[in-house]
């Protein structure tokens, strides 16, 4: 039962993992301020223009190129599809709660469990489905209790 928790102090990744979050929380908040006082074309455009000009420089100072030898037009397509969910994303944070926006987006959890069975064969998928629906009733929580507050 304190497996994950003792991780904590064992595991290196865990600690990362954990400061990750930690700052994927707060940059909701600064998203939703940041809108609230732009737009989300214009939020979306100065977050991507600034992570392209901070990562370039990590990307060709690596050893290894992660992109030698790859599908170019893949990556294109794929930077496509991320810029319009983020665009999706923020776009949906200028019209409602930021904690709806995120409750949703999570669903895409299950999406992932569910795909990744059907196309990549991934075993365990029993646990990783209960985990998932347990998810998704705490997004109908909060859907549920949104509809009584208004």
């Amino acid at each position: 039962v304190l497996t994950p928790f003792l991780a904590l102090w064992s595991e290196r990744s865990v600690r990362l993992m954990l400061l990750c979050a930690a700052l994927w929380s707060v940059s909701s908040c600064y998203a939703k301020f940041a809108i609230s006082e732009s737009s989300p074309l214009f939020f979306t455009a100065s977050l991507f223009t600034f992570m392209a000009i901070g990562l370039t420089p990590v990307v060709f100072l690596r050893k290894e190129q992660p992109f030698k030898g790859g599908k170019p037009l893949m990556i294109v397509l794929l930077s496509c599809l991320h810029v319009t969910e983020h665009l999706a994303t923020w776009s949906a944070f200028s019209v409602t709660f930021a904690v709806y926006v995120l409750s949703i987006k999570r669903l895409g959890l299950l999406f992932s469990v569910v795909w990744g069975r059907l196309f990549f064969k991934e075993g365990r998928f029993a646990p990783r489905i209960i985990a998932c629906s347990i998810m998704v009733l705490g997004v109908l929580l909060i859907a549920l209790s949104g509809v009584n507050n208004k």
